[in-house]
Formats: C-alpha cells, structure tokens, sequence
C-alpha cells in the first residue's frame, strides 16, 4: 500500500506541476518576444530635434547593456555632451544648419591652433593649451574654424577659470576669430553667431525692427 499511494502521490504532483510548467514556458516566450520586438524597434528608431533626451539616453543604455562583455574597465558614455549642453546645441545646430555651417563640440585648443616646430619654447607653449578644449566649434564646409562658443555657468566665477578664460580670450584675438562667451537661454544666439560669422543680413533685419 505505501507504494501505491507513492506512486498516486507522484502522479498527482505529475498532473499539477505540467500546466505550472506550461504557464512558466509561454510567460518566458512572451517575455522574450517582447524583449525582442523592444530591440528592434529601438534598433531602428530614428530620433529627430524633437525626440526627449530620456529617449535618446534610453536607446543608448539599452545599446550598451546589451554590448559584449569587454576585457577592458572602459564604458562608452551616454553622451559626449551634457545634458546642458545637449539642448544648447539643439538650438545652435538650427541655427547653422540655416546657414549650411558645422558645429564640433569639445574641440581641443591644441587642434585648432599650431606652434612652429622651430618654436624655442614650443613644449611650453603647448603645455599651455593642451588640456584645453573649446565647447562648440563652429566651421564652415571647408572646415576653416568661423566662431567659437563657450557655454558658461557659475564656475566661470572661479579666480582659475577667470584666468583660463582671459588666456584663451587673448589667443584667439590675437588670432582674429571670435569667441563667445554665452550663457543657457541667450534670447540672441541667433544674432550673436550672424554676427560673429559676419552675416549681417540677420542684424540689419534686428536693428530694421527696433527702430520700427
């Protein structure tokens, strides 16, 4: 009798434990049909000017955490830009593409200037700049550098940023290419790099405004 009733017990547990398992196998096929649709549905968004940042971050998370483990401690960032100077370069990249110019962001100082080799104080020079790097680059199609712009914020306030500041300042007069100093929301922008690029179309129609 304990044999039988064993075997009946199994049986029983036999009978309950298929459609748990069955339940179990559908759940892990939609999960996976649904996780696979994600996937490719990310794969191939296209993110526009008016795409939210979140979305964008969101593709860009979803891409890294499905990457090959690496040997290495390196991440790929989300971005090269914050998300402050995401959104200001939104609305400079409207800008310039009107006008048919190109921006690169975080320039350094050392690609854009040169030193002559025969410079006798060419490594401290260079010592000088190569840390350095400018926010926003913008070149026309030849790739000549037109105007550059730095995005502010309060820690432009500091004594070593002042001074860093007043440095780069003076290299690019002497070198007779502008540099903007701006801060988020400048109500101008537009009129700053017309001008800054020489346009004066832009600032006629301004000054045409005010005194209308």
């Amino acid at each position: 009798m304990p044999l039988l009733e064993f075997m009946i017990a199994i049986a029983l547990l036999s009978t309950l434990a298929i459609p748990v398992i069955i339940v179990l196998i559908i759940i892990k096929s939609i999960s996976m049909h649904s996780q696979k649709n994600k996937q490719k549905a990310l794969k191939g968004k296209c993110y526009t000017y008016e795409s939210s940042l979140e979305e964008e971050r969101e593709h860009e998370r979803f891409v890294r955490e499905h990457r090959p483990k690496s040997n290495y401690p390196y991440l790929l960032v989300d971005c090269v830009l914050t998300n402050r100077e995401h959104v200001f370069y939104r609305e400079l990249k409207q800008i310039t593409d009107e006008l048919g110019y190109l921006i690169f962001p975080k320039m350094r100082i050392a690609d854009l200037v040169e030193i002559p080799k025969d410079n006798e104080n060419y490594y401290s020079w260079f010592g000088k700049i190569k840390s350095k790097h400018i926010d926003f680059t913008i070149c026309d199609k030849q790739l000549h550098p037109r105007l550059l712009i730095e995005l502010d914020d309060s820690t432009h306030y500091r004594y070593d940023r002042i001074k860093r500041d007043d440095f780069v300042n003076e290299v690019f007069h002497d070198l007779d290419i502008e540099l903007y100093h701006v801060w988020e929301g400048d109500k101008d922008l537009r009129g700053r790099v017309y001008k800054g690029l020489g346009i004066k179309t832009y600032v006629a129609e301004k000054k045409d405004e005010t005194e209308a």
